[in-house]
């Protein structure tokens, strides 16, 4: 009796453990922008609360907060680990007292606290390491479900306008399928890092990823996938040292040469051009322009958190009329970060992201080193993307892998789930 009680008890955690599993992939699907099929949502940030979007925070915070309570202790080491990152979500929640949208942040900052709560339910029942083993199954498989999409419906498929040849799939733009693509190649990197080689199924996901990168025409990630691609392999070749560590080196100062003579041979232009982009970075420096001078109306405190790019207000009007086209926001990090916080909020967010930087370099010689090496290359990204996206503080993936990477370099968890949060 007693055995078949505990073989029943062992089955009942095996079923809780599959569907914990099943809904840390349905909540990485969904902060990876993909969308549920026959359920499109809203596009663009303009577009206000949307009833699926709405329906599957609900979903992600009943169940994050139920975690919460029965885990309360590991919840609450958690908590005070993340303190960085809560004072954020502080300083965006306090934003409503000058918001000129006070509805918009009120939503927005439900919608961070969710993702917090997101992050902190897979850092404690996946950990980190189990973390990127998912998210890269999870990219292949919104891939494969693209590319079907796009097969059987090349209406909602493939993009609109300029890029209706770029597939879209299950994403709402080509350029959330890339950023989608993008965190594949950096799932991908941890593990070979994790590794310590890169095998046969490595390059095979690899190409899939540089293939579906093509296909998408997201110039911005494919050129972040191939610089993560080429530093992984890099830091592999430094650990081994010898005859590897040499070529990798010599190969990357002929990478830069090379680089260096296209640009000198070709001019800016030449590179705008291998981009598919122009010399404005498709109209980017006009909406940086206009963005300046609406920063400069409050450059302190901005004018509240997700409460700028809000249909409706006149800030915004302003700027679409002076572009003479619907920006959906700044195109830029830190730009956007001023629109909705000012300096303060710029101010805040260097500071979270310079002490991300100190931790990853402090662990680069413990046991965490592959988290410290992630995490630069994560930063690294993140800068050199930021200077055309408006990807800081967003309920993207983005924001997501950032809080992962800070929990595994100063948790005493590490990047093991500890035994016990597996499967409750």
């Amino acid at each position: 009796m007693s055995g078949a009680a505990a073989l029943g008890g062992a089955m009942g955690r095996a079923e809780s453990g599959r569907l914990g599993l099943l809904f840390c992939a349905f909540g990485l699907y969904y902060y990876l922008d993909a969308q549920i099929p026959f359920l499109r949502q809203a596009e663009g940030v303009t577009a206000g609360s949307d009833p699926v979007n709405a329906a599957v925070q609900l979903l992600l915070l009943a169940v994050g907060l139920g975690y919460a309570l029965r885990q309360w202790r590991a919840m609450a080491e958690t908590l005070r680990d993340a303190a960085p990152f809560l004072a954020l979500l502080g300083l965006a929640l306090l934003s409503v007292l000058w918001s000129q949208a006070p509805g918009a942040t009120v939503r927005r900052c439900v919608g961070l606290a969710t993702q917090f709560l997101f992050a902190f339910l897979l850092f404690r029942h996946l950990g980190f390491a189990a973390f990127q083993r998912l998210t890269l199954a999870v990219v292949l498989a919104a891939g494969g479900m693209s590319l079907v999409a796009a097969a059987l419906d090349p209406a909602t498929g493939f993009d609109t306008g300029d890029y209706a040849n770029a597939v879209r799939g299950v994403f709402l733009q080509k350029n959330n399928f890339g950023a989608a693509l993008l965190a594949g190649v950096f799932a991908l990197a941890y593990l070979v890092l994790r590794r310590g080689a890169a095998g046969w199924r490595d390059a095979a996901a690899a190409l899939l990823l540089l293939g579906l990168l093509a296909l998408s025409r997201s110039a911005t990630s494919a050129v972040l996938a191939l610089l993560v691609m080429g530093l992984t392999l890099l830091l592999l070749a430094l650990r081994r040292g010898g005859l590897a560590a040499g070529l990798a080196l010599l190969g990357a100062g002929a990478g830069a040469t090379l680089a260096l003579g296209f640009i000198a041979a070709f001019g800016a232009e030449g590179v705008f051009a291998l981009l598919g982009r122009d010399e404005t970075l498709t109209g980017r420096t006009d909406v940086w322009q206009a963005v300046d001078r609406a920063i400069a109306e409050r450059p302190w405190l901005g004018h509240g958190f997700a409460a700028f790019w809000v249909a409706g207000t006149r800030p915004m009007e302003l700027i679409w009329l002076e572009l003479v086209w619907e920006a959906p926001d700044s195109h830029h990090g830190l730009r956007d970060i001023a629109l909705q916080l000012g300096l303060v909020g710029q101010a805040a967010v260097l500071l979270v992201a310079g002490a991300t930087l100190a931790a990853a370099l402090l662990r680069l010689r413990g046991p965490r080193r592959v988290a410290g090496q992630w995490t630069l290359l994560l930063l690294l990204a993140a800068a050199i993307r930021a200077q055309t996206e408006a990807n800081l503080l967003r309920g993207d993936f983005l924001l997501l892998a950032w809080i992962m990477a800070w929990l595994a370099l100063v948790s005493r968890q590490g990047e093991e789930a500890p035994a016990s949060g597996r499967g409750a």
